[in-house]
């Protein structure tokens, strides 16, 4: 239905269906990220031997530009793909997550659900870039460096070796060395 106002982002967790998009057809199974932009002419259809299960967020985003002083709002494009299979298990658990703490915030009556709803939001969309922009670091290991970082500026004023933040993330020091790496692009002690 090309009247739908919003875009629509949908985890599928478990069984198996099809999607279209403007003319395209893709099928689906679980671990398919699925993005449906504004005014896109959209269907779903589900496999009545192994009903789809998923989770989905309508949303819309806006950018504020400033120029010469002046302030403007533009529509924000996204480039996710149709339907993206996200391989990395971590970031799978970490999108189930996601969806389900919007799911629970939505239920829930507080006066900060938005803030939270909103949070939650960002943390997906930038985890969906993630995945789209490089597919060849896992969402772990990320995490890792991370609470890495975390680490290193909570003790900045104390001796740090490589020794140290490879236990403190649970890693040897060489594997640890070589997932810092891929991540920052740095050593360890050469982003400290």
């Amino acid at each position: 239905d090309k009247n739908i106002k919003f875009h629509n982002l949908i985890y599928v967790y478990g069984g198996s269906g099809s999607f279209g998009c403007n003319g395209e057809v893709r099928t689906v199974k679980s671990g398919d990220l699925v993005f449906l932009p504004y005014g896109c002419d959209r269907w779903m259809k589900t496999d009545s031997n192994n009903l789809l299960r998923l989770y989905t967020v309508n949303f819309k985003a806006a950018l504020p530009k400033e120029e010469n002083g002046k302030w403007t709002i533009e529509a924000a494009d996204f480039l996710f793909e149709f339907v993206r299979t996200i391989e990395d298990e971590a970031a799978r658990k970490r999108f189930e997550v996601l969806f389900e703490r919007l799911c629970l915030l939505y239920m829930t009556g507080q006066a900060v659900r938005k803030i939270k709803q909103r949070a939650a939001l960002a943390e997906i969309l930038e985890l969906a870039e993630l995945c789209r922009k490089n597919q060849s670091v896992s969402y772990n290991s990320r995490n890792i460096v991370n609470k890495s970082v975390e680490f290193m500026t909570e003790h900045y004023y104390e001796k740090q070796t490589l020794e140290r933040l490879a236990k403190e993330a649970g890693l040897s020091a060489s594997h640890y060395s070589a997932v810092f790496k891929k991540v920052t692009g740095k050593s360890p002690i050469e982003y400290l």
